[in-house]
């Protein structure tokens, strides 16, 4: 069975048996569907709109607007599990440096409007986990939360480039954000020298860890606008004396 953006039809798959023994399909060979049964038209639709409508709006969507059950809400989270863990292999395929650390430049001026500047931001996204069907309860095993670190990284244009955890079908991560950070930075740069780097994150212990693992103590790191007013706030709020007692 074949699904599209227009329904669903089933199709007779030529299957053939490769020179070293192991079988594949003329569909598979032509590249023609994503996770072997959606065209690339619904895959992008399921990408576009499922983490906005979810899985049950998804698949009543989906029924909606073309009759028949193209998708089921358990069907739109297998392939987007598929999906995730296609992307992190091919991105685990490309890795072409042995490099562990990278140098940097200490004592950047970055009051300066002159100074180089190689922008590095940071920060821990986390989302309400997804089920696949509302009818189906949640386990103890299931996650509630899903947690991933996004990082932007600029180019010598001035433009920003993502990077982030790989992970498979169950979630974990096979291609770690440590290792995704250092394939774009050496992509995007030359490293043979240090790099003047400006990290601009939230604060949080695990990403000040993992940014000196990766370019040692003497990364330049900045907090963001947002947790630098918050902290000044609360700081300041501790030596103004309250008047709300009197």
């Amino acid at each position: 069975m074949v699904y599209g953006r227009n329904g669903c039809f089933k199709v007779k798959n030529q299957r053939y048996v490769l020179e070293d023994g192991s079988s594949t399909t003329y569909l598979a060979l032509c590249s023609t569907l994503s996770n072997g049964q959606y065209s690339k038209q619904l895959g992008s639709f399921i990408e576009e709109w499922s983490a906005d409508l979810g899985y049950e709006k998804m698949s009543n969507l989906s029924l909606q607007t073309t009759g028949v059950e193209t998708l089921s809400s358990s069907g739109i989270q297998s392939y987007l599990e598929w999906k995730a863990e296609f992307i992190s292999k091919d991105w685990l395929a490309k890795i072409q440096t042995d490099i562990k650390t990278i140098g940097v430049v200490s004592d950047i001026a970055i009051y300066e409007e002159a100074s180089p500047e190689v922008i590095l931001m940071m920060d821990d996204v986390g989302v309400k986990a997804q089920k696949p069907h509302k009818k189906i309860a949640r386990t103890a095993q299931d996650a509630k939360r899903l947690d991933t670190t996004v990082v932007l990284v600029q180019d010598t244009k001035a433009n920003y480039h993502h990077a982030t955890t790989g992970i498979n079908k169950q979630g974990e991560s096979i291609y770690s954000v440590e290792q995704a950070i250092i394939d774009k930075v050496c992509e995007l740069h030359k490293v043979e020298k240090p790099l003047p780097i400006v990290a601009i994150t939230d604060g949080a212990r695990s990403i000040r860890l993992t940014l000196q693992s990766i370019f040692g103590l003497s990364v330049c790191i900045i907090l963001d606008w947002y947790h630098l007013q918050l902290k000044v706030k609360n700081l300041m709020s501790m030596t103004v004396r309250r008047c709300d007692s009197y």
